[in-house]
C-alpha cells in the first residue's frame, strides 16, 4: 500500500516539508550571525516547521540548538520546567550528558527522566532538589543558562520560543523584563521568537513601552509562492506514481490562496481520490475539496451555531462581497449588521476567536475551509 505523500497537522519535516529555500537561508543567516529574530505569521503558515528545519542546518554548522514550546505555559513553574527541560536536551549530544549540564548550569534542579519514544532520547520532567528555592531565583539562572554554555562550550547557542505570546499567561511583561535584562548581554545566543496571535505579538514587540521593543529583526511570514508550491505538488504526486498535469496543481494552488496547511490538506485528500482511480482533473480536485468540507462539518456546525447573528452576518459579509467597507451604511442595511459600533465589536471578537485575522490590515478568515463551507451553505 502506498503512503500518502504530503502531511499536516503536525510540524512537517524533511521531504514533506514545502518549499521555503529562501527563508531557510536568510534565518539560517540571521541566527548563526547571532541576530535576535521575532518570526510571525498568521496560524498555520509553518512557522514551527521552518524553525526546525532551520535548527536542524544550524546542528550541522556545529550549533548547539534549544526549541522551547510555551503552549502548554500555565504558571511559573510550569514555564521554568519547560525551558530548564529544553535546555538540558537541546545542548547535549549524549543522554548521559544530560545530568552533568543540570548539575553545573542548573544544580538546584533534580531531573526524573522518562525514557519514551523508539529511538531511546529521553522526555524528562525536572522537579525541585531538596532544598526550597525562589522560583524567581531560578527563572534567573535560566535566562543566563544559554550564554553560560556557550561560553563555556565555544559554540554559538540558537534558542527558539514557539508561541511565544504564551507568556501573557504568567504575568508576561514580567517576565519580559527580567528576560531582556539578561539576553541583551548575551553574546553568543540568538534567538528566535515565533508567535501567531498578532494583537498580542504587536503589544510585546511593538510597543514602545515594553521591554522587548526592538529585540530583534522582525521576519514575517509569508505564503510560499504559487509557482514554487506547484513544483513541490507536482514532485510529490511522482513520488507515488501518479502524475498530476501543472494546471490541476495550479487549481489547488488557487483554491487555497497558496495557503502551505490547507494546502497541504487538499492535496491530502486529492491523492486519496486517485487512489481510486481517473485522470487527476477539475472534477478529481473537486472531489477532494468535498471530502475535506465533509470532515469539517461537524466543527464548522458547532462553531457557527454558537456565533451571535450580528456575527454570522458579518462572515456571510466577507464571503459574498470583495473587498467590502464593512462600515458603510450600505452594507450594514444590506447584512443587518446592526451599527459601525456594532461591526467593530464584532469583527474585534472574531479576531479574538481566531476565526479572523488581518491581511494586509484587511480581515479574512483564518480557516480557508470555513469560509467555503460558509459559502456553501448559505449560498
Amino acid at each position: 500500500m502506498r503512503e500518502n505523500p504530503f502531511r499536516f497537522g503536525e510540524a512537517i519535516r524533511g521531504e514533506y516539508f514545502a518549499n521555503r529555500k529562501e527563508e531557510i537561508r536568510r534565518l539560517s543567516l540571521d541566527l548563526y550571525s547571532g541576530q535576535n529574530v521575532i518570526l510571525y505569521s498568521p496560524r498555520r503558515y509553518g512557522k514551527t516547521s521552518l524553525v526546525l528545519e532551520v535548527l536542524d542546518r544550524l546542528r550541522k554548522k556545529d550549533c548547539l540548538c534549544v526549541y522551547i514550546d510555551l503552549f502548554p505555559v500555565s504558571s511559573k513553574m510550569k514555564f521554568a520546567r519547560i525551558v530548564a527541560s529544553a535546555l538540558a536536551k537541546g545542548t547535549s549530544r549524549k543522554v548521559e550528558e544530560i545530568g552533568r549540564v543540570i548539575r553545573e548550569f542548573l544544580p538546584s534542579l533534580i531531573p526524573k527522566i522518562t525514557f519514551k519514544g523508539s529511538k531511546g532520547w529521553p522526555d524528562f520532567d525536572l522537579e525541585f532538589g531538596e532544598r526550597k528555592m525562589d522560583i524567581d531565583k531560578l527563572l534567573s539562572d535560566l535566562y543566563d543558562a544559554p550564554e553560560r554554555i556557550a561560553k563555556k562550550r565555544n559554540k554559538r547557542v540558537v534558542v527558539a520560543f514557539d508561541e511565544f505570546q504564551e507568556i501573557f499567561n504568567i504575568n508576561g511583561e514580567e517576565i519580559e523584563k527580567e528576560m531582556r535584562s539578561k539576553i541583551q548581554h548575551h553574546q553568543d545566543v540568538a534567538y528566535v521568537f515565533l508567535g501567531s496571535k498578532r494583537h498580542m505579538i504587536e503589544r510585546i514587540f511593538n510597543d514602545q513601552s515594553r521591554p522587548f521593543y526592538k529585540i530583534g529583526k522582525f521576519f514575517p511570514l509569508e505564503k510560499i509562492p504559487r509557482d514554487d508550491f506547484v513544483k513541490f505538488i507536482v514532485k510529490r504526486f511522482k513520488h507515488t506514481g501518479f502524475s498530476i498535469p501543472s494546471n490541476m496543481a495550479e487549481r489547488i494552488v488557487e483554491i487555497t490562496d497558496s495557503h502551505p496547511y490547507y494546502t497541504q490538506i487538499l492535496c491530502y485528500e486529492v491523492w486519496n481520490e486517485c487512489l481510486k482511480g481517473g485522470r487527476i482533473s477539475e472534477t478529481l480536485v473537486d472531489k477532494g475539496l468535498e471530502g475535506v468540507l465533509l470532515d469539517h462539518s461537524y466543527a464548522f456546525t458547532s462553531l457557527w451555531d454558537s456565533l451571535p447573528s450580528k456575527q454570522k452576518n458579518l462572515l456571510i459579509a466577507l464571503v459574498f462581497e470583495e473587498n467590502p467597507s464593512l462600515h458603510s451604511q450600505f452594507l450594514i442595511e444590506k447584512y443587518d449588521l446592526g451599527s459601525p459600533a456594532t461591526v467593530s465589536k464584532s469583527l474585534k471578537t472574531l479576531e479574538i476567536k481566531g476565526i479572523l485575522e488581518r491581511e494586509s490590515h484587511k480581515p479574512v478568515f483564518s480557516d480557508f475551509f470555513f469560509k467555503e463551507w460558509v459559502r456553501r451553505r448559505i449560498g
